[in-house]
Order: structure tokens, then sequence, then C-alpha cells
């Protein structure tokens, strides 16, 4: 919570009004730089994503190369199986 400024009294309308605008434009500064901080976060985690999205993608084609190369290695393993027992 922001420090509550102490207004002395009495104290024209002008003036409290004066006051008042001036917290708002503060305030409308620390919205600005939340919603800034809020842009560049979404936008890192956007980046993330597709980082992520594109390691999956390589891990999905390496164990499909990998099971391609299990598939070959267990017909060579039965065609030599089969060799094996006509001897």
């Amino acid at each position: 919570m922001p420090d509550a400024e102490v207004i002395p009294f009495p104290v024209t309308p002008m003036r409290r009004l004066e006051n008042a605008m001036q917290n708002l434009v503060k305030a409308q500064e620390e919205q600005r730089r939340a919603v800034q901080a809020f842009q560049d976060s979404v936008s890192q985690l956007r980046t993330q994503a597709t980082l992520l999205r594109e390691s999956v993608r390589d891990f999905d084609e390496e164990l499909r190369q990998l099971g391609q190369e299990a598939r070959r290695a267990h017909a060579a393993a039965l065609t030599l199986e089969h060799t094996a027992g006509r001897l």
C-alpha cells in the first residue's frame, strides 16, 4: 500500500483536486508499468512454449527414427534366427 500523505486542513478544494490528480497520474504510471511487465511475461511464456513445442517435435522425430531402427534390428534378428535354424 502506498504511503499515506497527510493533508493539512483547511485545504482548498482546488488543492485537494490537484493532489487527487497527481495521485491518479502516479497510479496510471504504475498500472502502465504493471501492464508492460505482464505483456513481457506473456511474450516470454510464448517464446518458451514455442521452444518446448520444437523440443517435443524433435523428441518425437527421434523416437520415430528409433522405432524404425528397432524394427529393422528385429527383422535382422529374425532373419539371423531363421538362418541359424536351417544350419
